[in-house]
């Protein structure tokens, strides 16, 4: 039995089956964990959604699944580039949404081999302050909140004034946006560019001084095409970008080769 890992899906359902063909993947003896960003720009958004939905074995909620959700609730308009109207005009559109918003923030995972740190998998990054255990805890927080009452928790996480104001929407903004941080720790917005890119005064969130979880997990993760796959004993990022025409990369956790397919023309529009 293997793990697999895939980076950022993005509705790019066709490129899924070539790369789940090419590991020789088995639904009855593999299993196959995403990063989030399940849907959205790839051309095949619903069908992506569904196949995870059915044949995978975890996920966790990233910016474009919260965003869809939001469309779905009615508290966001559809952007252009969107690619979310068969999801929503579907007859199991519920349902989806539904499974969707179920989903957490943060998977932990002890290591398969039974040896070093947790695995910590999340969409974007961790803020240098957290330690393991507090990004667990106010991961559950949120997923809590989330499924007693989506639409105010969307409204909020929506609301640039109550993400201020609201320690635990900061913090989701954080787990599922974030690229930089700031001298100070804190979560630096707006940068989509490489990490030789940023701006003066920040950091690469996986680069920040002080990083509490440092050595107490292992992150998987995705979110930042212009990083590109990245892995380094703390960190395996696998956004490379299958959205953008560039390819799909899965990472196998029982002795971390990596994978990699092309994207499909398919998916691109």
């Amino acid at each position: 039995m293997a793990t697999y890992v895939v980076g950022d899906l993005q509705g790019c359902h066709a490129t899924l089956q070539a790369l789940l063909a090419a590991v020789e993947f088995s639904s009855e003896r593999d299993r196959v964990w995403f990063v989030g960003d399940l849907v959205n720009r790839g051309a095949s958004s619903l069908e992506a959604l569904r196949w995870v939905r059915d044949h995978g074995h975890a996920t966790v909620l990233g910016n474009h699944d919260l965003h869809l959700l939001a469309v779905g609730a009615g508290i966001r308009e559809q952007r252009s580039g969107d690619t979310l109207s068969p999801i929503l005009k579907a007859p199991d559109r519920d349902e989806l949404l539904d499974w969707l918003a179920s989903q957490p923030f943060v998977r932990r995972s002890p290591p398969l081999d039974g040896r070093g740190p947790d695995w910590l998998m999340v969409h974007a990054g961790l803020l240098p302050g957290w330690t393991r255990d507090q990004v667990t805890t106010v991961a559950r927080a949120a997923s809590h909140a989330l499924r007693e009452d989506r639409v105010g928790f969307l409204e909020g996480l929506f609301s640039r004034k109550s993400r201020r104001r609201d320690p635990l929407l900061g913090a989701v903004r954080a787990l599922t946006t974030l690229r930089c941080v700031d001298q100070e720790g804190d979560a630096f917005g707006g940068h989509k560019g490489a990490p030789d890119q940023r701006p003066p005064g920040t950091y690469p969130w996986f680069a920040a001084p002080g990083r509490a979880w440092k050595g107490q997990c292992r992150v998987l993760c995705g979110h930042w095409a212009a990083l590109g796959l990245r892995v380094d004993p703390e960190v395996v990022s696998l956004d490379s970008g299958c959205v953008w025409g560039r390819e799909l990369s899965a990472y196998r956790l029982d002795d971390g080769e990596v994978f990699s397919v092309s994207a499909e023309e398919s998916d691109l529009g």
